[in-house]
């Protein structure tokens, strides 16, 4: 039965909030972004429609479904956090994620409770006649939107082509069709094995015939720029290279999270899903249990906590005999691109844990350059962005600054007597999350990590 609906301002009000608001917020952020949406998302229209019909709470529950799918359906262009099933399991580490996102978090809750509100007070009741009338408009609309032929071209995580109406749920539905995204739900207790050739595959072809000291970093969001650029951040080690008794540098393709980087280089496989705490199949043939088999001693490092992403468990069942994350010290300062310690404090563990064994594996993956690249996590200030013409205080130049900082750490070391005789392979976990995507295409190679390898006199 159809209830009455006041025709007043309220009303106008009410219908504003639900249909025009969050169209205009979620499209201007996805301009201001550079990212991509249709102006006008029509599924909307189907909470009017329930809302016409009398089935409020349905109605209520539905908005905050759409509400939530196209959030992510904008952020999943900038993040690749795709699926529902890995976005609850993130969920759990909200109170340690970095203070923009929660920020946009609680802004987006509060947007919500608005509308939640607006839907109560169009709720009031309608005419049986006008209630008919809107229906079909609104039935009308929404099959219109369906029935629009133009389907996005779509890259890994990022959507372009859209037309001025589409439905982002439909476009969602359409995004898990595809490689990681489609797997990336199912509850399964094994690794499978990674499509993408790993910086590492040597080290996994002959372990046995590798140096005595071996060092794996996999550097966050360190990406793929033109030469000088890269020759400029990568200045700190490249100066030193009376202390290198080879170098190599090149690049790799690479679509995906850190985490499945992670397993890339140290298993050359790829997780089901990113709640890894629950696989407990397919670690046997990563590096470092296979190192620890020939006698070598395994030292893994993250600077963030480990339970994000289960590491203190999967870091154990990958092989690693000892670990150091953020709560196992007492620092003496912390970072704020991830709450956690600072690379630059986290960079002479290497040292340690090369002169635990006469034969010794480290890992670290690295922290600071986590997007939004906080400036105070600028320690020392080494690259100088004018020199490219990169606007001072972008999320580029935060970036750039914060990965060269990091090889001046690397390269401090280098004059360190425990790593002589090393082998080092540095590579990057994946392109580095820019909020503006024209501001991306101008400075980095998407879908591109950067690695290089050298070893130590």
């Amino acid at each position: 039965m159809f209830k009455s609906l006041c025709v007043g301002n309220h009303t106008w009000l009410s219908a504003f909030i639900i249909l025009v608001l969050p169209n205009l917020l979620f499209f201007l952020a996805a301009e201001r972004l550079g990212v991509f949406r249709p102006f006008i998302n029509i599924d909307y229209v189907v909470v009017l429609l329930l809302i016409l019909v009398g089935f409020r709470t349905t109605a209520l529950l539905l908005l905050a479904a759409l509400f939530f799918i196209d959030a992510l359906n904008i952020t999943g262009q900038i993040f690749p956090i795709l699926n529902l099933v890995d976005v609850l399991y993130l969920s759990r580490f909200w109170a340690v994620a970095p203070p923009l996102y929660q920020w946009i978090v609680v802004i987006l809750g509060f947007l919500l409770i608005i509308k939640g509100w607006a839907i109560l007070r169009l709720s009031a009741g309608i005419k049986p006649l006008q209630g008919l009338v809107l229906t079909v408009a609104v039935t009308s609309a929404y099959i219109y939107g369906l029935s629009v032929e133009d389907e996005p071209q779509r890259k890994i995580w990022r959507m372009s082509g859209f037309g001025p109406i589409g439905s982002q749920t439909m476009y969602a539905v359409g995004a898990h069709t595809q490689g990681f995204v489609m797997r990336a739900g199912l509850d399964a207790a094994a690794l499978v094995s990674a499509s993408q050739l790993p910086a590492t595959r040597l080290w996994h072809a002959e372990p046995s015939q590798l140096s005595h000291k071996l060092v794996l970093i996999v550097v966050e969001s360190w990406g793929a720029v033109d030469e000088p650029i890269q020759n400029a951040v990568m200045a700190p080690l490249i100066r030193q290279h009376d202390q290198l008794s080879w170098f190599d540098t090149g690049r790799l393709d690479f679509q995906g999270a850190t985490v499945e980087a992670e397993l890339k280089e140290l298993c050359m496989a790829t997780p089901p899903s990113f709640n890894i705490g629950r696989i407990v199949e397919g670690f046997d043939n990563c590096l470092p249990a296979r190192l620890s088999n020939l006698g070598y001693y395994t030292f893994g490092m993250h600077g963030a906590a480990g339970l994000m992403y289960d590491r203190t468990r999967w870091y154990t069942r990958a092989g690693f005999q000892e670990t150091l994350f953020f709560e196992d010290r007492l620092w003496g300062r912390r970072c704020y691109s991830f709450p956690g310690a600072c690379d630059v404090d986290m960079a002479p563990y290497i040292a340690e844990g090369l002169a635990a064994s006469e034969k010794s594996f480290v890992y670290w993956l690295t922290l600071n350059g986590h997007s939004p690249y906080d400036h105070r996590d600028v320690i020392f200030d080494v690259f100088d962005c004018g020199e490219f013409d990169i606007e001072s205080g972008s999320q580029t130049c935060r970036n750039l600054k914060l990965q060269t900082q990091f090889f001046q750490a690397l390269a401090n070391l280098l004059d360190d007597p425990r790593l002589a005789g090393a082998e080092f392979i540095v590579v990057g976990d994946h392109q580095p999350p820019i909020f503006n995507k024209d501001e991306f295409d101008m400075y980095f190679e998407e879908h591109v990590v950067p690695w290089v390898r050298f070893g130590v006199r």
